[in-house]
């Protein structure tokens, strides 16, 4: 089975072929987006799942890239929330994902290497590192700003920042007591912030 040229990925209904062609938002020159109703379908590498898109969520880099860095026929946007409809070809490098799973996650829209990837579509190609899954008490409403804004706050405190712990000691529950300083902080500028929250919820865990 093939996903525009992608050899043995798997969807939710093998009877039901996956479109070759989307609806997208697209760049159309500087500030200026378009619904395009003949976007290709991203296809998928070894390392990336293919999601059926349920909710996005606008950020600020959307308008920022938009203005000044725009490519135009390119789908735009980053944050996303939907449901995994197929897998790269290579699984144990998808994770731990599998088709059907509700998922979170973030790609970089409007890019002039990858112009067929963008959140702002019916079907978005990500990096499964880049994705998260949700359980299903949450909404993919709530759950389409969480991309972004959670990579970044991870980003910075885990590689930037280089703290001693990381998110796989915090999901094994290693809470690192013993290594604490007295008297250690991190001070998060604009703890108000969609990343700034995530930053402190990850240092208070």
């Amino acid at each position: 089975m093939t996903v525009n040229g992608t050899s043995a990925a798997r969807f939710v209904d093998p009877s039901r072929p996956l479109p070759k062609k989307q609806r997208a938002v697209v760049a159309h020159g500087a500030g200026r987006l378009a619904v395009v109703h003949d976007a290709p379908v991203p296809t998928l590498q070894s390392d990336m799942i293919l999601v059926k898109v349920a909710a996005i969520c606008p950020n600020p880099v959307d308008i920022k890239a938009l203005d000044y860095s725009h490519v135009p026929g390119a789908i735009i946007g980053y944050d996303f929330a939907g449901t995994i409809v197929a897998l790269g070809s290579d699984e144990e490098d998808a994770g731990y994902f599998a088709v059907g799973d509700r998922v979170a996650g973030v790609v970089q829209g409007m890019s002039k290497d990858q112009p067929d990837i963008g959140a702002f579509a019916e079907y978005v190609g990500a990096l499964a590192d880049l994705v998260l899954k949700i359980p299903d008490s949450f909404s993919f409403e709530d759950a389409a700003p969480l991309g972004l804004a959670t990579a970044t706050a991870t980003y910075g405190l885990f590689k930037e920042l280089g703290l001693a712990k990381t998110l796989y000691d915090l999901a094994s529950g290693d809470d690192g007591a013993a290594d604490e300083q007295a008297g250690d902080f991190v001070l998060v500028a604009g703890g108000s912030t969609a990343t700034g929250t995530r930053a402190i919820q990850l240092l208070k865990m």
